[in-house]
């Protein structure tokens, strides 16, 4: 078994097991408008896309963080990204499906547009990936990005990885392309 504690990121920023409280305010913080992405790109993460603000709030509420997990099955890991003593975002790991046949992992955060560009969503995503990589013995890493989400994919191209298919589909009346990056350790 795995437990998550405190995981320190460069500055004030750290990754932790959220309580129901620090998840209430993240909630809170996070149904404003504008407050994770510009008017327009709310497609970005399909949670904010036509949702009130009460929805949104409900909506990270659920995503409690889960601070143990089997590796010999299917887990996930949903961390709270603390800016200081502020939550200001959500980092998840998940394993593939056939966990531990196939050693993937999938990652997803999101980070308030008051602190996006700063470095800290990057960091957390990193540090995650080193847990995946040393400590549950992944052997690759992907991620989905819309491809018109150029900050996303911008962490995923500086951490190393590497486009390996786009796929178009239509959510919500949308027309979307999504790329599919994959690292691997070393």
């Amino acid at each position: 078994m795995v437990t998550w504690l405190d995981v320190a990121l460069d500055g004030p920023a750290s990754l932790v097991c959220p309580s129901m409280a620090q998840l209430q305010v993240l909630g809170a913080l996070a149904a404003a408008p504008e407050a994770v992405l510009a008017v327009g790109q709310e497609h970005f993460v399909t949670w904010l896309a036509g949702r009130t603000a009460s929805e949104i709030a409900a909506s990270v509420k659920a995503e409690h963080g889960l601070c143990t997990a089997e590796l010999d099955s299917p887990w996930k890991i949903s961390l709270l990204l603390l800016c200081g003593e502020d939550p200001v975002g959500i980092q998840r790991i998940v394993s593939g499906e056939r966990w531990p046949q196939r050693r993937t992992v999938y990652t997803s955060g999101w980070v308030l547009r008051s602190h996006q560009g700063i470095g800290i969503g990057g960091a957390a995503r990193k540090a995650v990936l080193d847990f995946a990589f040393t400590s549950c013995g992944a052997e690759a890493a992907r991620t989905h990005v819309l491809v018109d989400n150029l900050p996303s994919r911008r962490i995923s191209e500086r951490l190393g990885y590497r486009v390996i298919r786009e796929k178009a589909f239509v959510e919500d009346g949308y027309e979307l392309v999504e790329i599919v990056y994959e690292l691997r350790p070393g």
